[in-house]
């Protein structure tokens, strides 16, 4: 093959269109539902997206993210400048000379960007200035990494205008959108494969064109983003690299068969590379090891039914649609080996059927095949939604629970445990606790220093003043390191010093909810009957005191009719349930008891003759206590 001066392939590459990974309508797609599914799927995101809801929507949130990942693909765009220059990310570093995108067609291998994982993990990360950086991508920057969502974060939670933490907040978000399109890049086989793909240099469609890319822009709509979320901790992820790259294939098949067999997860580059090939960067049996374009697997004949087929060519026929429209008839190569099966992995081009044991090389077999790209998609985009929607699971499992345990008279100040409840330890780092006023000011009341680690289902103590109970509005927040091995050693070197857990509190409010429902023959009742009971607050940390407490039932469902405290639910008027709820409904002071630490309230459900069943369901209880004077 000859080759085109150097001077000549880097002109070419100034003059082209960026070269990208799925159609940004995909990314966008795979983002949103990422993002329903962590919703869905994610304990730790649910938490956080409660916990700043005042200031930031779940709706906005998932908006920002899906921003985020189409900005990702825009040449230009901001300082990062040609950014997708730095979105390929190749997992076999022995057969590249970078883990980045190092190929200028027609295979010269000098480097063009960096990894996509490390334009994705460093904090501000400077791009990589090609030969000539006068003229070609200089002097770039990421502002919208992974460590520089955590700078986001941290400022989305304790500014305190709460315009400045909205807009920290969004930055936070569309940076999360940004991560996760690199880490979804990694399901287009050309961007593990160190394969350039300019689609067109001054305006002319070039020769390295990404089919892939084509087949997901048109068929956006139809492709399956099944929600799903990677459980990375119960199958052994410990960093934010590993949703790239665990460091597990090497080209070795065994690796590609633990995964496809429930063993050893791959990092989704590694999947991706293992399994799938590039439109040029094909079967390893086609190039010598010393080639650009060699990677050892998957290989065609002995990943592949080619013996099988080429024994017995009908045996690999199947339809397809040609580009008009009509119906054709291809010879196809099913995976079945080397890690999962795909049924339509390539197809013989006209040449490669015509002489299938004679002709050897890339030019025999294609992935240009509706049958082809649907079933790679139909892999690599689920894939690619749970990995997603995994890294969101990650980058917010951080977790506390606050439990107020005292209240000091004298000192007027009150003692709250903080546990760590997010399976993985602290070290080091800082606890804060801001409170709200009013106007929604965010300022710092108390702030200590962890030392050493705090284990998992551990808890610090730390006091605050009672004057916090002004607003009821007070927000914890921990920054440090989350994952800890030998005590001593961050597990993710990326989020080292700069994890962050948080949780809102009140220190003065409960909201309990409450169930009891049962058959009348069980109680022994007949159709009419009554029952009473008495529901509870748990303990505050003080007595409370005469007049200085509240209940509000949020909402009430009885089975038929009922009052809690004398209020009453709208009269049922058949056997239908659900019957009308209590909503919003303010106890008298005078209905509510003090027993010890607790306030209590009388509850009263009727049966009104449909004699089935009686009681309660759902009910929401807020209880409010202010410390004594």
């Amino acid at each position: 093959m000859s080759h085109k001066p150097l001077q000549s392939s880097f002109l070419l590459l100034m003059s082209a269109k960026a070269v990208l990974a799925h159609d940004i309508v995909v990314h966008e797609n795979i983002t949103l539902n990422a993002a329903r599914s962590a919703v869905t799927y994610s304990p730790t995101y649910e938490n956080f997206l409660l916990t700043v809801s005042g200031d930031c929507t779940t709706a906005l949130a998932t908006s920002l993210m899906r921003v985020g990942s189409a900005f990702e693909d825009n040449a230009d765009q901001d300082v990062g400048g040609k950014r997708s220059l730095n979105h390929f990310y190749d997992p076999v570093a022995s057969q590249s000379q970078y883990t980045g995108l190092s190929e200028i067609p027609t295979d010269f291998r000098i480097r063009v960007g960096l990894a996509s994982f490390t334009w994705a993990s460093t904090s501000n990360c400077p791009g990589y200035d090609v030969i000539v950086s006068a003229l070609i991508n200089p002097h770039t920057t990421n502002i919208w990494s992974w460590p520089n969502a955590r700078g986001y974060q941290w400022l989305g939670l304790t500014s305190g205008n709460p315009s400045d933490r909205s807009a920290n907040l969004g930055n936070m978000y569309r940076a999360l959108g940004q991560v996760v399109h690199l880490l979804q890049d990694t399901t287009q086989p050309q961007h593990v494969r160190n394969e350039q793909h300019l689609d067109y240099v001054i305006g002319f469609r070039t020769g390295w064109h990404s089919h892939i890319e084509d087949y997901g822009a048109a068929n956006w709509r139809n492709l399956n983003y099944s929600n799903s979320v990677l459980d990375w901790r119960s199958l052994g992820f410990t960093k934010l690299e590993e949703f790239w790259d665990r460091h597990v294939y090497n080209g070795d098949p065994q690796a590609l068969d633990h995964d496809a067999s429930g063993g050893t997860q791959l990092g989704l580059a590694e999947f991706c590379n293992g399994n799938f090939i590039g439109e040029r960067h094909s079967y390893g049996d086609y190039f010598e090891s010393s080639d650009i374009a060699w990677y050892r697997c998957p290989r065609r004949d002995t990943s592949t039914d080619y013996y099988t087929v080429v024994s017995h060519l009908p045996s690999g026929i199947d339809n397809f649609i040609l580009r008009n429209g009509h119906q054709g008839s291809g010879i196809y190569l099913a995976k079945t080996s080397d890690g999962i099966a795909v049924a339509h992995h390539s197809r013989f081009t006209y040449w490669g059927a015509k002489f299938p044991k004679l002709l050897q090389g890339v030019d025999t077999t294609t992935i240009l095949d509706t049958n082809v790209l649907h079933d790679y998609l139909a892999v690599l985009i689920p894939k690619s939604v749970a990995y997603s929607s995994g890294l969101l699971d990650y980058f917010f499992r951080g977790i506390v629970t606050v439990r107020l345990i005292g209240y000091d008279s004298s000192l007027l100040q009150f003692t709250n445990s903080i546990m760590n409840t997010s399976g993985q330890d602290f070290m080091g780092g800082t606890f804060s606790i801001y409170q709200d006023d009013d106007s929604g000011f965010r300022s710092l009341i108390a702030q200590t220093n962890l030392t050493g680690t705090l284990a998992n289902s551990n808890s610090i103590l730390m006091t605050f003043p009672d004057s916090a109970s002004s607003t009821n509005k007070l927000l914890v927040v921990y920054e440090g390191t989350i994952g800890v091995t030998n005590g001593t050693t961050a597990l993710d070197p990326v989020d080292a010093n700069i994890g962050i857990a948080a949780q809102s509190f009140a220190p003065n409010l409960q909201t309990k909810t409450y169930n009891y429902h049962v058959s009348l023959s069980s109680l022994g009742l007949s159709p009419g009957a009554s029952i009473t009971n008495v529901l509870e607050s748990d303990d505050f940390p003080f007595t409370p005191t005469s007049g200085n407490y509240q209940a509000t039932v949020n909402v009430a469902y009885f089975d038929d009719n009922g009052s809690i405290g004398g209020v009453a639910a709208p009269v049922a008027t058949d056997c239908n349930w659900p019957h009308p709820p209590l909503i919003n409904g303010v106890v008298p002071i005078s209905a509510v008891s003090i027993v010890g630490n607790n306030l209590s309230v009388p509850i009263i459900a009727t049966d009104n003759g449909c004699g089935y069943e009686i009681g309660w369901v759902n009910v929401s209880i807020t209880w409010l206590a202010t410390p004594p004077p």
